[in-house]
């Protein structure tokens, strides 16, 4: 006597329409979420932006100190750039680096938009100067922009820090 066995047909290989579906939706919604960042990052490049100054302002008064002689930054909107220099105007090295102390906020490398908008330190000029002692020559202001944001950042005449 012989059996037959029943042999299952070979199912087609592929994905079925509702497969496909499912996929391209959910890959949308990831690409939807992780481009919500790019679209609106002024916030996010003026923090970066803030650090920079920040650490800059820190260091040429650091160097004023250590040194005994004056230092400063001295900031370029039109050139979206800002320099830790000594007093005779040429520019210290970055500690990290080794490098000249610039900060070129045009680089690829940097938040998209972020830029120097203005600088104004009185007698100064566009350059946050401190003395042989740490403390600054006259307080003032820098203003960051980044796409339709910004922030202004102001050096306190009588502390040398920024607000």
């Amino acid at each position: 006597m012989t059996t037959h066995q029943r042999i299952p047909a070979a199912r087609a290989s592929g994905f079925t329409l509702v497969e496909l579906l499912v996929t391209v939706v959910v890959l949308s919604v990831l690409v939807g979420v992780a481009g919500v960042p790019a679209i609106d990052n002024g916030g996010q490049a003026l923090s970066q932006g803030e650090l920079f100054v920040r650490d800059a302002v820190a260091t040429a008064r650091a160097r004023a100190v250590a040194t005994r002689t004056p230092h400063g930054v001295a900031f370029d909107p039109a050139g979206d750039r800002l320099a830790v220099v000594a007093v005779d105007g040429s520019v210290a090295t970055d500690p990290l680096t080794k490098g000249p102390y610039v900060i070129d906020f045009g680089r690829p490398d940097m938040p998209a938009g972020l830029g120097i908008q203005a600088a104004d330190f009185g007698t100064t000029s566009a350059a946050a100067i401190f003395d042989a002692q740490g403390d600054p020559v006259d307080g003032g202001t820098v203003t960051l922009a980044a796409g339709s944001s910004t922030l202004v950042l102001t050096l306190d005449e009588a502390t040398g820090f920024l607000d």
